[in-house]
């Protein structure tokens, strides 16, 4: 009984299907990712640096989707079946965009980006880096607690007061290298730039830590002998060093120099405290 079971299976006719079915998914799946490719250099073309990354991207992992394409167009070509690969070419086509609109819904908008960080709802690696940055350091170093630290204003003042020196601007310059590279000191990489002192040290237990340090360091920029605190973000370097260890990630660091920026000055702009004391300087 079981082996006439086996017989009555029509295994080409089973085979048929799925290979049917896989070239509906496979065709589907490449049309959304020209889509995608399509709509991210249109409406995203500035987060990255050539449309080569665009298309790493985009058609990442489509191995397969290509794979199967190619068997499916090369066997009917193969057998000249040509009839069949027609009606296989306009069964695709109906199939598409029942695909796009299952994608499209699942994606939440149809301009979002392939690897997701544009609908990951703030648990993306640049607001995650730009969260850390800002409430383990920011809103540490910049205001006064009312701990017996000062905020960065006052310690800017003691600092003049102390060195004889003005500082016009009294706030954090925050570079953002798009690099996502910095120096370890800023006068490494010029000479007109020269680096005086770091501010008064806040120094507060944290995490298990007694009385650790937090420091700002004031620079002097020639020729105008102009004088600015000022400092790298250092989530965005150590994002950097991560690809050393892991080139994959290369690709997405347009992506997440974009979410840190502009989470990081949200998060400014919505504390009262920390507003006025910081400015931001992205470049290339």
């Amino acid at each position: 009984m079981q082996v006439d079971s086996m017989e009555s299976i029509d295994i080409p006719g089973t085979f048929e299907i799925v290979g049917t079915l896989g070239t509906f998914l496979s065709f589907g799946d490449l049309i959304w990712r020209l889509t995608q490719f399509a709509s991210e250099i249109i409406y995203h073309r500035d987060k990255y640096d050539n449309i080569r990354q665009i298309a790493e991207l985009t058609f990442s992992g489509c191995f397969w989707t290509v794979a199967v394409l190619v068997i499916q167009i090369f066997t009917r070509i193969y057998t000249e079946n040509f009839a069949d690969l027609c009606d296989l070419a306009w069964k695709c086509f109906l199939f598409v965009p029942l695909y796009c609109l299952v994608q499209w819904h699942n994606s939440n908008s149809l301009y979002s980006t392939t690897i997701g960080l544009r609908k990951s709802r703030g648990l993306d690696c640049g607001t995650s880096l730009a969260n850390s940055f800002f409430y383990g350091y920011l809103n540490i170093i910049l205001a006064n607690k009312g701990d017996g630290n000062k905020g960065i204003v006052e310690r800017i003042q003691d600092f003049e007061s102390t060195e004889h020196i003005e500082i016009p601007v009294k706030k954090l310059f925050i570079l953002l290298p798009k690099s996502l590279y910095s120096h370890p000191l800023f006068n490494d990489c010029s000479e007109n730039i020269i680096k005086i002192h770091n501010l008064e040290f806040i120094i507060r237990d944290r995490a298990g830590t007694t009385n650790r340090h937090y420091s700002n360091t004031v620079y002097k920029l020639l020729p105008k002998k102009y004088f600015v605190v000022a400092e790298a973000a250092t989530p965005l370097l150590t994002f950097y060093e991560t690809i050393k260890h892991n080139g994959d990630l290369r690709c997405f660091a347009p992506e997440v120099f974009d979410k840190f920026y502009h989470k990081l000055q949200n998060l400014l702009n919505s504390c009262p405290a920390c507003r006025n004391l910081v400015v931001l300087v992205p470049y290339n």
